[in-house]
């Protein structure tokens, strides 16, 4: 009951619980900045400790011989299982979990979570391979920081009645300034299997203002009519491809959405890569 009541929850329910009809108490950019504000002070003393550890993995990278070459430029960059650590094993691993527990009938969520963070986690080859140099490597230049996983889902996604929902329309993740989200592709994925579409990080910058993103006080998707006709002739990028290939993107700064299954199924791993402070109060109010 204590925690129940404490000042954090009452600040995580004003600033995403308050809702007035469909608007919300402040603009999502708004918001952000007071989050960041709120979780510099909230989470100092695990920020410096990332600092720390960031500091000493990057003298220990520069000492090594070889760097992993592994970046993100624009916001995105694509890569194969074959090519980072542990990949293929953590592939095998996911596609024999995809057959045992895939083609859920579970209409209430699409994608469907076919197992999460912690039971793939426990898997020691997924850990290994989340956890390997290259793509700790790319987080820590591209974050700043030492990253942490915040998220990670073996999801299977199928075609579904109705139009585009939450996350099937066009979006920016709210969860720090920047994240890394990998997406390996456990089954072969073509245009028909709801593949994850976006943009890159420069043309979705230039589309967020066109359509004022940051100052909607109502839902955070736009749908694909209203920002593809405020992107002109820019094309979204489609992430197919055979079972093993890897999406790397930052998903807080490139419009972006998936799961639009014409016909099949489509099961990826997910995961995120974050640094505090996060753009949100929900961490800060003990809800992860």
């Amino acid at each position: 009951m204590h925690r129940y009541l404490s000042p954090r929850r009452y600040v995580y329910a004003l600033f995403e619980r308050v809702r007035f009809g469909k608007w919300r108490l402040v603009p999502r950019g708004v918001y952000q900045r007071i989050a960041l504000t709120i979780n510099r002070v909230a989470f100092r003393k695990e920020i410096a400790a990332a600092q720390a550890r960031y500091q000493a993995h990057r003298s220990a990278h520069n000492r090594a011989e070889a760097s992993s070459g592994l970046t993100m430029v624009d916001g995105h960059r694509s890569s194969h299982a074959r090519d980072i650590p542990g990949g293929q094993e953590a592939l095998e691993v996911c596609r024999r979990l995809a057959a045992e527990r895939g083609n859920t009938k579970d209409e209430r969520f699409n994608p469907y979570s076919l197992a999460g963070k912690q039971e793939l986690l426990d898997l020691p080859e997924v850990r290994n391979f989340l956890y390997s140099e290259p793509l700790i490597d790319l987080a820590c230049e591209y974050l700043g920081t030492y990253p942490q996983i915040t998220s990670v889902d073996l999801l299977e996604s199928r075609p579904r009645e109705g139009g585009p929902q939450a996350s099937q329309n066009y979006h920016l993740d709210n969860i720090a300034e920047r994240v890394v989200r990998l997406v390996l592709h456990v089954s072969d994925v073509g245009t028909t299997n709801g593949p994850f579409t976006y943009y890159p990080e420069s043309v979705s910058d230039r589309l967020g203002r066109k359509v004022r993103y940051q100052w909607r006080l109502d839902h955070p998707e736009v749908s694909l009519e209203e920002l593809e006709q405020a992107a002109d002739e820019a094309v979204p990028l489609q992430a197919t491809g055979e079972h093993g290939s890897i999406l790397l993107v930052d998903t807080c700064r490139c419009f972006h959405y998936g799961s639009r299954v014409e016909v099949g199924l489509r099961h990826v791993l997910m995961a995120t890569y974050a640094a505090l402070p996060l753009t949100n109060v929900r961490w800060m109010a003990g809800l992860r």
